[in-house]
């Protein structure tokens, strides 16, 4: 086990601590050592104080500096967002608050907040907010709203800039279709289950040639998930230097079939007639930007959407799009599933129907079960092809919870209650 010397500055040197700080540090041990056991308690307890008011200073101005680093690492990060045209309205507004009005980070974001909120037609903030903040961040705050176009003291101010912000999308102009259907990958969103459902026959996804490797080989795998027999009716495009093709054919003969054809030219040919609801790609970097080149060969779907941020992010997004798939005459509850944690277990709600996890039974089977609004097992319901819905799902890998309770509860979104006829057998004696 290592020996902690407090009076050494190599002990704080290793710890992290500057040179200065070190040294500091051990010469207060050293003025300030511990008395022996034998001494009277609180002399001891005296002691322990005066080092701690002696060593209050360190930890003041070591806070201080860490603090100045943080203000500094978030500043340089929305530059960088700038420089690479990432930058949204409220980046640009700090930056603004910095520069012209000399306001440091925290202050800068309450500028940005106010500009923001005047620029989008927004009240003025509430007064409550305005009690928690400092009197810097306060003069920030209306400094922003001031520059943004807002004015507390006119009382129409804020029916006015609604007024205004709200006129460019009351307008009808001639190219306000074509603008959205230019719309490029890179300001696609990322996937949520919020959208319903779509048919896998009129679903696109394309790919990257990472995505067909697996990821001990530095890939992601993402190819495979989509290999699945539930979406051989997807049309998969797998997007590699400059040039797309089929997933079958890329997997066959990884040499473009077209080879002197442009991006373009390629999707126009690959997706005529094809008919599509929900687009989604994994591109990143180069090839998101290839892909943004050719976004006008992109049909317009009721839902873009890419992948984004880390590998495990993706993956998420990945599998979010997947689970809102459906196969022909298959009838799945659309909306967004309400996650929250509960006193004995995971549940989630959508619609009427709440998915509560039972636990652990024996031979470590989890059971969930899906209940109604007055708290009773969601009996007696049955799916588009007339079976039932066994609202007791047990299944044995408690990893899968919360994809076994997301499944269960899109089953019930998407069926009726029925009264059983006689013969039928009850969902008590079904168990998938």
């Amino acid at each position: 086990m290592e020996h902690f010397d407090p009076t050494s500055a190599a002990t704080w040197a290793a710890r992290g601590r500057s040179v200065d700080d070190a040294e500091a540090l051990a010469s207060i041990w050293r003025a300030f050592p511990d008395l022996p056991p034998c001494a009277p308690a609180e002399a001891r307890m005296q002691r322990i104080r005066d080092r701690v008011d002696a060593m209050r200073p360190i930890s003041d101005a070591a806070q201080e500096r860490q603090e100045r680093e943080r203000r500094a690492r978030n500043f340089a990060f929305v530059e960088r967002k700038a420089a690479s045209g990432e930058a949204d309205a409220r980046d640009l507004a700090t930056l603004r608050a910095r520069d012209h009005h000399g306001f440091d980070w925290n202050e800068a974001v309450r500028y940005a907040e106010a500009f923001y909120a005047a620029q989008a037609g927004w009240s003025y903030r509430e007064p409550y907010r305005a009690l928690r903040e400092s009197a810097s961040e306060r003069e920030a705050y209306d400094a922003g709203f001031k520059d943004g176009g807002g004015d507390p003291n006119d009382l129409f101010d804020a029916a006015r800039r609604a007024f205004f912000a709200a006129a460019p999308r009351n307008q009808v102009e001639p190219t306000a279709s074509k603008q959205a259907s230019m719309m490029v990958p890179s300001s696609w969103p990322k996937p949520t289950d919020a959208p319903r459902p779509t048919r896998w026959t009129r679903r696109l996804a394309i790919l990257t040639e990472q995505d067909l490797r697996a990821p001990e080989q530095g890939g992601t795998g993402f190819g495979a998930a989509m290999l699945q027999p539930a979406m051989q009716e997807m049309t998969v495009l797998v997007l590699c230097d400059g040039s797309i093709t089929p997933l079958s054919e890329t997997l066959s003969a990884p040499v473009p079939a077209h080879p002197h054809e442009t991006l373009e030219e390629q999707l126009q040919r690959l997706l005529a007639g094809l008919e599509v609801d929900d687009i989604f790609t994994t591109a990143a970097g180069a090839d998101l930007a290839c892909l943004d080149s050719a976004a006008g060969a992109l049909p317009l779907a009721r839902n873009r959407e890419r992948s984004q941020n880390s590998f495990l992010q993706q993956r998420v997004h990945v599998r979010t799009w997947l689970e809102r798939g459906a196969a022909d005459g298959e009838n799945i509850g659309a909306g967004h599933i309400r996650w929250s944690k509960a006193a004995k277990g995971l549940r989630a709600s959508l619609g009427e129907f709440t998915a509560v996890d039972r636990g652990s039974l024996h031979r470590g089977c989890h059971e969930i079960h899906v209940l109604l609004p007055d708290g009773t097992i969601a009996e007696d319901f049955v799916d588009a092809a007339g079976k039932p819905i066994n609202p007791r799902v047990r299944f044995p890998n408690r990893s899968k919870l919360r994809y076994e309770m997301a499944k269960a509860l899109r089953m019930f979104g998407g069926g009726m209650r029925f009264a059983l006829a006689e013969g039928i057998p009850n969902s008590h004696n079904l168990v998938r």
